[in-house]
């Protein structure tokens, strides 16, 4: 029987002190209540119900169809009788040219959507947050060649703004609930 080399002996200490220490670092993460983005509670519902009011609520509005989606998805059922009510303002969509390319008509387009918002409780209309704003924003390549071709991207661009808007707005709404203020009746 042959003994292991010294440098084999070393390695394999090497490698089981560093199983080891990323074992020990884990269960540390743990125990402190450190979750990964994503898996924790951010993930569950923000409330049972909420009551939304929407601003020119029409099948074209695409803000309006994402958020309910969204808050439908994280649980929360759109209630009359809820405690909180979300009123969400007209969304107001705006275009700027941010560079042009020449004689080929290339241009680079940039697209913000700014959407007012205000939360109240239902029995009082004491208002827990004022108006306020969500903006997201966003920019898409164009010609004057290939005019089918823009008016695709910024309807594309368009709905990934409504999706950005719903979701810095669910994450507003999961601030709230975790409020005080939300609580009271």
């Amino acid at each position: 029987m042959t003994l292991p080399s010294h440098s084999n002996r070393l390695g394999c200490r090497l490698r089981t002190g560093l199983l080891l220490a990323v074992f020990g670092a884990s269960l540390a993460l743990a125990g402190c209540g450190f979750q990964l983005r994503g898996t924790g509670n951010d993930s569950g519902p923000i409330m049972q119900h909420l009551l939304l009011q929407v601003a020119d609520d029409t099948p074209q509005n695409e803000l309006a169809r994402e958020l309910r989606r969204r808050l439908e998805s994280a649980g929360v059922s759109i209630d009359p009788s809820a405690r909180l009510q979300l009123n969400l303002g007209a969304a107001n969509y705006s275009e700027n040219q941010l560079g042009y390319g020449g004689s080929g008509g290339n241009q680079e387009r940039e697209l913000i959507l700014r959407v007012p918002y205000s939360v109240q409780r239902v029995f009082d209309g004491a208002y827990l947050v004022d108006q306020q704003y969500v903006e997201s924003r966003g920019s898409y390549s164009t010609s004057t060649s290939q005019l089918l071709q823009r008016d695709d991207e910024r309807t594309q661009l368009r709905l990934r703004l409504a999706g950005d808007a719903a979701q810095q707005l669910i994450e507003r709404m999961r601030a709230l609930s975790a409020s005080p203020l939300a609580e009271q009746q």
